[in-house]
């Protein structure tokens, strides 16, 4: 195992001033919007999911965790899905967060949890 001599290296101050300046939270949402755009190019589903969770951490919103939880349903990811999002109904839920908890709890073999989430889907589309 090397060892190496601090003694003559920049003071921890510096050292701390340095971290702080590496990154800021702009330059990494940016980064991250960059990299999501790059997943989607590619087709790859858990680059996407990495992004938005990425995203998400950064600049929380419930649009982002509602989309997060579509692709995990999408990807058959269904208990992700609902780990997201919840199983409770929310009265301001999204029509996407409402579409996610009826299929997610159909998939995962709870269709008495799931009806009621359907007749709210189904009551919400014209």
């Amino acid at each position: 195992m090397v060892s190496k001599d601090f003694s003559n290296t920049e003071t921890i101050e510096e050292i701390n001033k340095a971290q702080l300046n590496a990154q800021n939270n702009t330059e990494l949402l940016n980064h991250f919007e960059a990299y999501y755009k790059q997943m989607k190019s590619q087709g790859d589903v858990q680059g996407i999911i990495n992004a938005m969770t990425h995203l998400n951490v950064l600049s929380p919103s419930q649009a982002r965790l509602d989309t997060l939880s579509y692709i995990y349903m999408s990807d058959g990811k269904y208990s992700q899905a609902l780990n997201t999002i919840g199983i409770d109904k929310v009265v301001n839920d999204s029509d996407i967060a409402i579409q996610v908890k009826a299929v997610s709890l159909k998939s995962l073999n709870q269709p008495k949890l799931a009806l009621g989430f359907f007749e709210e889907m189904f009551k919400r589309t014209p």
